[in-house]
């Protein structure tokens, strides 16, 4: 059985960098070795990988039946719904 831990979360848009600045104030920390990778780590938590991801691929990643990541987040819609 793998004990690791993908958390999935958006590479870019309104939620990434508030979403990093959280996990950091909170002590977790995730390092990425540079803009051009995919996967970063959490040093703080020993088998918990973190995947980057396009949004819409972050929900693909976690709804697949044997999806890739466990955890994500991705935020909440911040438009008006159309009337």
């Amino acid at each position: 059985m793998d004990d690791r831990v993908l958390l999935a979360l958006p590479s870019k848009g309104a939620i990434a960098e508030p979403t990093l600045n959280f996990l950091r104030d909170a002590g977790l920390r995730v390092d990425k070795p540079n803009e051009r990778q995919y996967v970063g780590s959490v040093p703080a938590i020993s088998g918990l990988s973190v995947l980057f991801q396009r949004v819409k691929d972050v929900v693909y990643k976690v709804a697949r039946r044997h999806g890739a990541a466990r955890h994500h987040r991705i935020g909440c819609c911040t438009r008006e719904p159309e009337r």
